[in-house]
């Protein structure tokens, strides 16, 4: 059976990784305003590492439950993953450039799964990104109709969901001789109860999901202004408990300049916040509220948060905040002022800092940090962190010709991801060495220890992307309740359907 955890967000501190001990200095030239001084920014020191190749650093690094022993003479594990994946994951080329350390990284874990249990990976790489998602689904369908069976089927996330509803993912919970073991940190605490339907579990992601890692939503600050402003630091109120939304709102107050006197609010001016509509969904999440869940027979239903008074009273909170003009909301410029040091914060996901965003922090020449998105209020026990929608789930294809193996891979899979890209990923979004240590490793730690996977996210395709509703009310000053009713209506037919879905096709384990 699979091992499951329980885990309160007072010992997320002793979830960290003992890592990597050396911090480096955090600089950079800016996106909008490059550095203009002969000063070099100090790159990152190399991060990936074998610990096999020393004892000490070895046991600096938490391992997994596989014996030594379990080896699989060669055997052929068959993949298919979303080829368009925002960032790398999968297969890399022989060839690649090992000068990124994301490439490289994500190269060692590959050869190491196969080395460490003696299997040979068969990619299989087919379009599967939002825009692909029915003909992701349908190559699937191709493919088992010729009886062509996949160990794991590595899919963007809302395309999992519907992999489930047609039966082409097998039950988790169902496999004999299972090696996952979900007590492990390299798999997010909230995981099992999360994704979990009815009894049964058919997608997984963790740090085995490099771009799970990238689209983690946290608020960026920037600590010079923080300082400059006399604000409390974020990170200390991350610790203390007392990292709230009407916390954030307080230290975002009053702070709108309007540098370019043209007396209307743009790109150019100063704000105390930064973001755009769909990424206030994390706002919903982070208060410890649901889209979907079970109810005591174990059936999918929309959450009573959706309606409840709690959801009302945040709609109303942020109604009055997100519209002024201490916050740009706008999904062509918000990144913007932030990135060119004109304002506080920035709602966005880790990979705002990774080279390959356009304008993102990787060139900035002042220090910023990330913490979690903030509680509702003080007495929330945990910080909860969502995903933006274009990340993996992992599931073990339903015909695999041996599901105790798959979830072999998979386990150490997701180790291999913890000791290898994790790492690597931190260094090049935050620009220092991972490390315990380290209050900004601290907060990276903290994103990945509360992810939560809503399945009214996943199954967003059928649920008219309820996920988004609360923060479009918020964001437009417009009351929850109004046509509430009618919503709810709807969106229960749809969860209804999807459980008839389930019924029908997805306990066709072999």
């Amino acid at each position: 059976m699979i091992r499951r955890r329980k885990v309160k967000f007072s010992t997320v501190k002793r979830m960290i990784a003992p890592l990597l001990a050396v911090l480096m200095l955090l600089g950079l030239a800016a996106c909008a305003k490059p550095n203009t001084s002969d000063e070099t920014t100090p790159a990152a020191a190399e991060t990936v590492i074998d610990p096999s190749t020393t004892e000490e650093l070895y046991l600096g690094y938490k391992k997994d439950d596989i014996p030594d022993t379990l080896k699989y003479n060669k055997e052929t594990v068959k993949i298919l993953y979303w080829s368009n994946a925002e960032r790398p994951e999968f297969e890399i080329e022989e060839d690649a450039d090992d000068s990124d350390r994301i490439i490289s990284a994500i190269k060692t874990r590959n050869a190491a799964v196969q080395d460490r249990l003696d299997v040979v990976f068969e990619w299989d790489g087919q379009k599967g990104a939002v825009g692909q998602r029915a003909e992701f689904t349908k190559y699937v369908e191709t493919q088992y109709n010729g009886s062509n069976y996949y160990d794991i089927i590595a899919s963007y996330s809302r395309v999992a969901g519907m992999l489930a509803t047609r039966g082409f993912l097998v039950d988790i919970n169902t496999i004999d001789d299972n090696h996952i073991n979900f007590e492990q940190d390299w798999w997010p605490k909230t995981v099992i109860d999360t994704c979990t339907i009815g009894q049964s579990l058919y997608f997984i992601s963790g740090d085995i999901s490099t771009n799970t890692l990238h689209f983690m939503y946290g608020i960026y600050y920037n600590k010079e202004l923080i300082s400059s402003y006399n604000l409390d630091e974020p990170s200390t109120l991350v610790q203390n408990g007392t990292w709230t939304i009407s916390k954030l709102i307080d230290m975002t107050r009053d702070k709108y300049q309007d540098l370019n006197s043209n007396e209307s609010a743009d790109k150019e001016d100063f704000f105390g916040f930064c973001t755009v509509n769909f990424h206030c969904d994390a706002f919903y999440t982070g208060s410890d509220l649901m889209l979907v869940e079970q109810d005591p027979d174990k059936t999918l239903i929309i959450s009573p948060d959706f309606s409840g008074e709690k959801t009302i009273n945040l709609v109303a909170q942020l109604g009055t905040w997100l519209p002024t003009k201490d916050c740009i909301v706008n999904s062509g410029t918000y990144q913007v002022p932030f990135v060119s040091g004109q304002a506080l914060f920035c709602q966005n996901r880790v990979y705002m800092a990774d080279a390959i965003n356009k304008c993102g922090l990787n060139a900035v020449n002042w220090k910023y940090g990330i913490v979690p998105t903030p509680k509702y209020n003080e007495d929330q026990d945990d910080y909860i962190t969502v995903m933006g929608n274009p990340f993996t789930l992992y599931g073990i294809g339903n015909g695999s010709s041996n599901y105790s193996r798959a979830t072999a891979v998979l386990e150490c899979w997701a180790s291999e991801a913890y000791r290898r890209t994790t790492p690597a990923i931190f260094e090049v979004n935050m620009k220092l060495r991972y490390a315990k240590d380290n209050i900004d490793s601290q907060m990276f730690d903290i994103l990945r220890a509360t992810c939560r996977y809503d399945l009214g996210r996943i199954f967003s395709d059928d649920l008219n992307f309820m996920s988004e509703m609360p923060s479009k009310a918020a964001c437009a000053g417009t009351p929850w309740s109004a046509g509430l009713k009618s919503k709810v209506k709807i969106l229960n037919n749809s969860i209804a359907g999807i459980v008839s879905d389930l019924e029908k096709n997805a306990k066709l384990v072999k």
